[in-house]
């Protein structure tokens, strides 16, 4: 009954061209030899997975083709020996490919050998990708230890890091201004740090260990910011506190203050504060005498000051009084080195703050580092304290991480391409992108052309020319 329904279902199948379907499979290379081992038939995918052209399979037997070393062992050689399936290892000896080979026999009814079948898997591919798995993992091991180094070497105030060139010359501005008494105005984009800056240029003059008073001209409202500047003395108002109250112009005299958004400062105001910076004298509210202070003013914006002066908006006395040194603090995208450096930092700190251990997937890392931060460092921040925060295991991987972050599969790849690769760029030029970001990691820990090929497992004459080509 059973092979009456096969039959059956033979009818309506074209059985010659459903084998050639099979047989030209682009998957599974198929080598068929009859029984005393001479090849017959071989398939396209075969002569792909081992890259042996047919000619030197057709016609010859495969005891003469192993003798000859092209491939080792050999799969019909050895079912026509053991007579039965075999499952074995094979390997093309000049050009080093891998790949899994399945014997089968075919009995006739006597019981002897007609064909030998043998099945090919190629494994090159997947053997590759875990050797370049391997060493992706080493390297991104070796690149965190290094970040890790450059963290307790550069972490200056506990905040502050960095390793890029363009950081490094602000920093050098800010220790050779930090110790003078010259006004500075602080420019960047929201979220670049200015804040830090200016306490780090605190943190360095000789007045250190005096106050270090900080006003947000922006977040208070207009009717308070001149008796939050200046102070008052009791009764100089309704509602004015008993004994007065001390400005923070006082409050900060002979140490340092710190006039953030000074662009939103009232123009009114303006007037009076260029009279606090020209005559170093402060007058409370409700007061007829001045009070001499020893003030240095350090002041920030994000917006373009100069531009609020041509219209109008803002006083240029006062604004070339607290222009004598400008420090501008790039955005992450002016920075891109550092933002490996911050994310390691930021997870560092929310571990800590939040008592986990989330360790972040290198492909995590590397997502990070491929995103557009307009909020700069502020919003890598944030965005670092909400991943550690919500991570339900200790090792955040990619597919929680686009999950969390709410981006999609497709919309990261837009913007890897927007990001990475320049319009018309194939996959030539990215492949050199990547080795010339492998060599160039390689040369700042081995320094020298002998040591990174020998690290690499790669002729030193090939090292030698990529440096010269890559200009590393």
């Amino acid at each position: 009954m059973r092979k009456r329904y096969l039959q059956m279902e033979n009818d309506h199948i074209d059985l010659t061209r459903l084998y050639h379907i099979l047989f030209e499979n682009p998957y599974i290379g198929i080598l068929i030899s009859d029984g005393m081992g001479k090849v017959l038939m071989v398939n396209e995918a075969q002569t792909r997975i081992t890259g042996i052209p047919m000619e030197r399979f057709i016609g010859k037997n495969m005891h003469d083709v192993l003798k000859q070393n092209i491939l080792t062992p050999s799969s019909t050689v050895e079912v026509l020996r053991v007579k039965e399936p075999v499952y074995l290892h094979q390997i093309v000896p000049e050009s080093g490919r891998n790949y899994e080979v399945k014997g089968v026999p075919v009995f006739d009814e006597t019981g002897e050998i007609l064909y030998v079948v043998s099945y090919l898997l190629d494994i090159s591919d997947m053997m590759q990708m875990k050797k370049l798995n391997s060493r992706l993992r080493e390297d991104m091991r070796k690149i965190e230890d290094k970040y890790q180094r450059l963290l307790t070497e550069l972490d200056v105030t506990g905040s502050i890091v960095f390793h890029s060139k363009t950081m490094n010359a602000l920093m050098e501005k800010v220790s050779r201004c930090a110790n003078s008494d010259a006004s500075v105005l602080i420019t960047g984009a929201s979220g670049t740090g200015k804040e830090l800056i200016a306490n780090l240029l605190h943190e360095k003059s000789k007045r250190r260990n005096k106050p270090f008073m900080k006003i947000n001209c922006a977040a208070i409202p207009e009717n308070l910011l001149e008796s939050e500047f200046f102070g008052y003395e009791e009764g100089a108002f309704t509602g004015a506190l008993k004994g007065g109250k001390t400005g923070i112009f006082e409050g900060a005299d002979s140490g340092t203050i710190l006039l953030d958004e000074i662009s939103e400062m009232p123009l009114h105001l303006q007037a009076k504060i260029l009279r606090v910076l020209q005559e170093q004298q402060v007058r409370r509210i409700g007061s007829n005498r001045d009070k001499p202070i020893d003030v240095r003013v350090i002041s920030a914006t994000n917006a373009p000051l100069l531009e609020k002066v041509e219209k109008k908006q803002f006083r240029e006395d006062l604004y070339y009084r607290l222009n004598i040194i400008e420090l501008r603090v790039p955005g992450l995208r002016d920075r891109q080195e550092d933002i490996p450096l911050l994310i390691q930092y930021f997870i560092k700190q929310f571990n800590t703050k939040y008592d986990k251990k989330i360790v972040f997937e290198s492909e995590v890392i590397r997502l990070l580092c491929e995103l557009e931060y307009k909020g700069n460092v502020r919003e890598l921040r944030n965005i670092i304290e909400s991943l550690v925060v919500q991570s339900k295991n200790d090792l955040l991987m990619q597919e929680e991480a686009l999950e969390l972050l709410n981006i999609s599969k497709s919309e990261l790849i837009n913007q890897f391409r927007k990001l990475q690769t320049p319009e018309g760029e194939g996959l030539k030029e990215m492949l050199i992108q990547y080795e010339k970001h492998i060599l160039k990691e390689y040369f700042e820990k081995y320094e020298n052309v002998t040591a990174v090929a020998k690290q690499l497992k790669v002729d030193r004459t090939t090292i030698s020319k990529k440096k010269s080509m890559y200009n590393l």
